[in-house]
């Protein structure tokens, strides 16, 4: 976990004096005899410096820390690696991408941690490019700038590693929703598939609908690679948010299905709504814009419609040339 940390130097702006002397410490874990503070030659004055380190962390309320970001924690420490506590405020944490500015991720207090004093989140698609954090802060009275010290160079403690949530027991019934909105289609294919789970995620939070135990919401669509008949783990019979039945898994692709009883996340009945599917009608990969990324002819995709009254070909009942315009709904589903 070392290798996800950040740490940041904080050299005080105007002068601290006794600030960092004088600042209320808690004693942070320790880290190791092979860790390094910082060494001196990465600062002209480390006397009157702090760090603030930030490492990936499962503290955040899972309303923050949610599917296609990763989450991390930031404390403030002095440079005899002490916890800075009760001198802080006005701390702003910026995030510098690679070959790009300084700009602020999204961040909450950490309210309740014994840890950390902000989360911020990060999209995982931009993990790997993530160069440096830097920021603000004023300690003990004192307007400090925040500064990056080398990755790596302290941890204030090992990431803490969530238990896996126990699985569905296999046979459990599975839910399905259709969103109540329509969405564009990103020309980027892994963008395309995270905002389809998050519409579905997003939905779900609207309407009070907690995803049942083990299990979390997705999109029923086609990736580049895999129709959803492949990519998707159906171990139980289909119901709506009703608890009505819609058929067995096998009913998706052999024309039982009961499409027409798939509702709104509000529970509302949903009437001829098309939905983004890539699919055959056996669930089998289909027409998909050539990986969601093509714009124009002669690529093509496949909508499927909810309450079509065509359950032979509600996953395909619709195939259309590539374009930049089209919108369409999302049909989410338990994994």
């Amino acid at each position: 976990m070392r290798n996800s940390l950040f740490i940041m130097t904080i050299l005080c702006s105007v002068a601290c004096g006794s600030s960092g002397s004088d600042a209320k410490k808690a004693t942070a874990p320790e880290t190791g005899s092979d860790e390094t503070i910082v060494d001196a030659a990465a600062s002209a004055d480390v006397t009157g410096s702090y760090l603030v380190a930030c490492g990936e962390t499962s503290e955040a309320p899972t309303t923050f820390a949610t599917e296609g970001f990763k989450t991390y924690g930031c404390a403030l420490v002095d440079k005899n690696n002490q916890k800075v506590s009760g001198e802080i405020s006005d701390f702003q944490v910026s995030v510098t991408y690679s070959g790009g500015e300084p700009v602020a991720p999204e961040s909450i207090p950490a309210t309740g941690s014994a840890k950390w004093l902000v989360f911020v989140r990060v999209p995982v698609e931009k993990v790997a490019t993530v160069s440096t954090f830097s920021g603000k802060a004023v300690v003990a009275g004192a307007s400090v700038t925040i500064a990056s010290a080398p990755k790596g160079a302290y941890a204030p403690e090992p990431a803490v590693v969530a238990a896996p949530p126990a699985a569905a027991p296999t046979g459990a019934p599975i839910r399905m929703f259709v969103t109540p909105g329509n969405y564009p289609r990103a020309t980027d294919s892994a963008r395309f598939l995270e905002e389809a789970a998050t519409a579905c995620q997003s939905e779900a939070t609207k309407g009070a609908i907690a995803p049942t135990a083990g299990r979390a919401w997705t999109a029923f669509i086609a990736t580049p690679t895999q129709g959803p008949r492949d990519r998707l783990v159906l171990d139980g019979p289909l119901v709506n948010l009703k608890g009505e039945s819609l058929g067995s898994s096998d009913s998706l692709w052999n024309g039982t299905f009961d499409e027409t009883k798939v509702t709104f996340s509000s529970g509302a009945a949903a009437v001829q709504v098309s939905f983004w599917s890539g699919a055959t009608g056996t669930g089998a990969l289909g027409a998909t814009c050539e990986g969601w990324a093509a714009t124009a002819a002669p690529a093509n995709f496949a909508l499927g419609r909810i309450h079509s009254a065509h359950s032979t070909v509600w996953l395909e009942f619709l195939v259309k040339v590539c374009d930049g315009d089209t919108q369409a709904a999302f049909l989410c589903i338990e994994q």
